[in-house]
């Protein structure tokens, strides 16, 4: 009896969950400072995380950074270093297996009932003592106090202003770009750096050969060529991909830095320009490439190796990432799937869920694609006769999951006259800063793998119905800004008759 509850009552693998998430979290850490120790781990190594933990803790009210992580072990032979900066990597990837949530529900019940254990042990030998009135003291105390000891999580949000008009200058000021001022506005009118926030997602909604690949490549470009208003610093980039040949994928990186054909950039190399060592550079500091094509990969699996670089973003530069592209997630699973008891469906909502709370947990914007079904392939390629618009929503390949859990979603359309023009346009299905509706054209550079640039332009205009016939023409004319309405009628019809 004297041993129960003196360690927790985790096996280890949720127990090394545990420490995952006090390493990550400010509020959590700070509930177990006050109702645990360190001696109620059962592993070693985890204990003395804990306890280093703790001493960061009560020395500067945080949780420290995984580079500040490292250095607590330098006194330590670099035997014993190793093995503990092994087990804490370990620990945040088994934070995939065990949400917070659940670790908050089963240590609350933990704690709980070592309080009543404890307390009617205590006033069993009060009483045992005859000493009645000190043991039922005790039993109420413990009654009042029961409730508070939990690891639920603060729901309450305080309104200090200057405090929330101050993050959400940060906020704006962090905003990716999606590559083109305009459609920066549309998603976020009031962001004078970007219109991509962090902790959103942006879902692209794309048929089949219309450059989804392409435009993910030219949203990650234009962000390795801009910075954060307020540091300096250019963006920082990764970029999963689970199809295609990854030799392919960074080819097309380079061509569309460079704003050069494959024929060029095989010039290019062979005469060693010095252009490209300077993307290389810009490549090797701020952007990773991971492609993950291996067949029935779990979006779990996936979201450990995010978490992976993402923590070794923040040894390496002091910070995460920007921006996170994944082309594209409806080709992941989900361990819950293995069984074979969820839909398609369902494992598309759950897939693309989990990466709106990676983009939560993170603070960093993801954008990734979802594709569309038959009936928009062929809207797209105009094989459907009289119907001729943009895609919606509605479009999307069997799960609208993904739709209702996005920020933004945007559907690229280019059917063969477009492409022969040139010409990419990105309808606003939806945003939950601004109007919807919105279509953008925007002239394209397919050659060097650009879709959309401020130096190729793009106009756009509140339609769902493509505009090809005289889209040069108001490019040239309203560059940068809406068409108006008048001259959407004329064009409209102007299309028509072109059939």
């Amino acid at each position: 009896m004297e041993t129960k509850y003196k360690s927790l009552a985790f096996d280890p693998a949720k127990e090394a969950a545990l420490v995952g998430h006090l390493t990550r979290e400010k509020k959590f850490l700070a509930q177990f400072r006050h109702l645990c120790k360190p001696e109620h781990f059962i592993e070693v190594r985890h204990r003395i995380i804990v306890e280093e933990l703790f001493r960061f803790w009560d020395l500067y009210k945080r949780v420290p950074t995984t580079a500040e992580f490292q250095s607590l072990w330098r006194a330590e032979d670099e035997a014993n270093r190793r093995d503990i900066l092994t087990a804490l990597s370990m620990c945040g990837l088994r934070t995939v297996d065990f949400p917070l949530d659940t670790i908050r529900v089963e240590l609350t019940e933990w704690v709980q009932s070592k309080q009543v254990y404890e307390t009617l042990k205590n006033a069993a030998e009060e009483y045992n003592r005859e000493k009645p009135d000190s043991a039922i003291k005790l039993i109420k105390e413990m009654a009042q106090t029961i409730g508070k000891m939990n690891f639920d999580a603060d729901k309450e949000e305080r309104f200090d202003l200057e405090e929330m008009f101050a993050s959400r200058s940060k906020e704006l000021e962090g905003a990716s770009t999606f590559g083109l001022k305009v459609v920066d506005k549309l998603l976020l009118p009031e962001s004078t750096h970007g219109g991509l926030l962090p902790g959103d997602l942006t879902v692209l909604l794309a048929p089949t050969n219309t450059g989804k690949t392409s435009t993910m490549v030219t949203i990650a470009r234009h962000n390795l060529l801009s910075r954060n208003p307020s540091t300096g610093e250019i963006r920082k980039v990764l970029f999963l991909t689970h199809e295609g040949r990854p030799e392919d994928i960074k080819l097309k990186m380079i061509c569309s830095l460079l704003k050069k054909s494959k024929a060029e950039l095989d010039q290019m190399y062979a005469t060693s320009h010095p252009f490209l060592e300077r993307i290389a550079k810009i490549l090797a500091e701020n952007f990773t490439y991971v492609p993950l094509n291996e067949p029935g990969q779990t979006v779990e699996s996936v979201a450990s190796i995010i978490q992976m670089k993402q923590d070794e973003a923040k040894a390496r530069w002091g910070r995460g990432y920007d921006l996170v592209i994944d082309d594209y997630p409806a080709k992941l699973t989900t361990i819950t799937a293995k069984g074979g008891n969820m839909t398609r469906r369902n494992v598309d909502e759950y897939v693309y869920n989990y990466f709106v709370q990676m983009a939560l947990e993170h603070k960093f914007h993801v954008v990734c694609a979802i594709q569309s079904n038959r009936e928009g392939s062929k809207i797209n390629r105009g094989f459907k006769g009289h119907e001729k618009r943009l895609l919606s929503m509605e479009d999307v390949l069997e799960s609208w999951g993904p739709m209702t859990l996005a920020t933004n979603v945007i559907s690229l359309n280019r059917d063969p006259r477009a492409a022969a023009k040139e010409i990419m346009t990105f309808y606003i299905c939806k945003s939950r800063s601004n109007q919807t509706g919105f279509a953008v054209a925007a002239k394209s550079n397919f050659s060097a793998c650009i879709t959309h640039s401020e130096e190729k332009g793009g106009v756009y205009y509140l339609s769902n119905m493509p505009m090809l016939e005289k889209v040069d023409h108001l490019l040239e004319s309203y560059r940068g800004n809406q068409i108006p309405e008048i001259e959407v009628q004329k064009a409209l019809a102007e299309d028509e008759r072109a059939g």
